[in-house]
């Protein structure tokens, strides 16, 4: 999901920024949670590929051959925006009325919520630094001997990551999904290409879509859906992605680390919008108007943190959005 830079050189694939933009707004649409509600089965359809997805292309795009000096400072700049932002979501879950309560805010629970077990949406980010420093100390072991081929450090990463999913610091899902975008990446595929890029992928996807028990990214069948809805996105990106529109969902692509990370701000404040939607049976005028609102507002609040210069102090650098 965050842009990570490419361990080893290799041509540029725009097609994983559309892949990603399309997913942020599926984020931020069933993060509204009236929507959820009201179409439960498309919410776990979409919660079924969408995150699996993000994982793939975070252990896909990690920079393993980067000096541990800068791997840290690239952690520590996910960690900060991670930190500020988990902090102010616990925080206003205790004094505003949302799902995730918390009834008993203090010092300790903050940490445990920052380092442990994150509240909300921001577990991601948690799992992606684990996962990240996880493989990157696992990659980073003596080439020398059979026991440090490719194929054993991804092992080794593979032991770790289970590990950690015994301890409850990571989902066992969604850390063999990050580990399977490193696989793709340590064996210097093309990961767009492994998607096997087809719009006959949408048929399965359909097919599978009326079977609510494939819904679980744990299963053959959760894995399945999620590789034909890829296969299907790249295949509409390498049609059309170079159209005006498709270009605007690429940008997103780009920029989904502030969307991520801003977006539950609007989500919250549409909530309190609701009831002027409620003439609206569907929803759909509500998923729009607060799906615009979000994203055109998360965007807002990154590009005045550039313009200010505060941008430096969240994360880390002059600029965070990416043109």
């Amino acid at each position: 999901m965050m842009a990570n830079a490419m361990s080893y050189v290799r041509p540029r694939q725009p097609e994983l920024d559309f892949i990603k933009g399309v997913m942020i707004v599926l984020v931020v649409v069933f993060h509204l949670g009236y929507i959820g509600d009201l179409y439960p089965t498309a919410k776990a359809l979409v919660y079924t590929f969408h995150m699996p997805t993000f994982l793939l292309l975070s252990g896909y795009l990690l920079h393993t051959q980067r000096p541990a000096a800068a791997f840290g400072r690239k952690l520590l700049w996910i960690f900060v925006p991670y930190a500020v932002m988990e902090s102010a979501y616990v925080v206003a879950s205790a004094i505003m009325p949302v799902r995730e309560r918390v009834d008993n805010l203090s010092l300790l629970l903050l940490v445990d919520k920052n380092l442990l077990h994150p509240l909300g949406p921001y577990w991601y980010l948690h799992t992606l630094m684990l996962c990240s420093l996880t493989c990157y100390v696992a990659e980073r072991l003596p080439r020398r001997g059979p026991g440090f081929s490719a194929g054993g450090r991804l092992v080794v990463a593979g032991l770790l990551l289970w590990e950690l999913s015994r301890l409850g610091l990571v989902n066992a899902a969604n850390a063999f999904w990050f580990l399977g975008g490193a696989a793709v990446r340590m064996g210097g595929l093309r990961l767009s290409d492994t998607f096997f890029p087809a719009w006959l992928a949408i048929v399965p996807v359909a097919l599978m879509a009326t079977e609510p028990a494939f819904f679980d990214r744990a299963t053959l069948p959760g894995v399945v859906l999620t590789l034909c809805v890829l296969s299907f996105l790249t295949a509409l990106w390498r049609r059309w992605g170079s159209r005006a529109p498709w270009r605007g969902v690429s940008y997103l692509g780009r920029n989904t680390l502030v969307v991520f990370l801003f977006s539950p701000i609007f989500t919250m404040a549409m909530k309190q919008l609701l009831p002027l939607f409620r003439f609206d049976a569907t929803g759909l005028a509500y998923l729009v108007c607060a799906t615009a609102v979000a994203v055109a507002g998360s965007l807002g609040v990154a590009a005045a943190m550039d313009r200010t210069g505060l941008s430096r102090y969240l994360f880390g650098r002059q600029r965070v959005l990416n043109g």
